[in-house]
């Protein structure tokens, strides 16, 4: 393009509506994805230290990096149970959506 010429809209090519349908799911999966982490964040993942906390006998408290932890006084057994369960809610809280998406769409699709 010459420095004074200027892009008309029109030049440009539609894209099929096929395409549009696709980017439209993919931006509204990501909004999707982001309400589920926030969920996840704010009320799955305390409702699981709760419920964790009832069931091992302890108090669960969050530290001030957002980590599990156990109340003092409390075994070193308790403690890295907590911390697992800690890591595990999070990366399947995390991972499992798109993890799952992803095996859906494999087998909908194929290879």
């Amino acid at each position: 393009m010459s420095p004074g010429a200027s892009l008309h809209l029109g030049t440009l090519p539609l894209l099929p509506a096929s395409d549009l349908a696709i980017a439209a799911l993919g931006v509204g999966g990501f909004v999707i994805y982001i309400v589920w982490l926030t969920l996840l964040l704010r009320r799955v993942r305390p409702a699981v230290a709760r419920r964790l906390g009832d069931i091992l006998g302890v108090s669960i408290g969050e530290s001030y990096r957002g980590q599990w932890s156990v109340k003092p006084g409390a075994s070193l057994r308790l403690g890295c149970i907590v911390g697992l369960a800690d890591i595990a809610v999070l990366l399947l809280g995390t991972l499992g959506p798109l993890i799952l998406l992803s095996l859906v769409a494999l087998l909908a699709v194929g290879p």
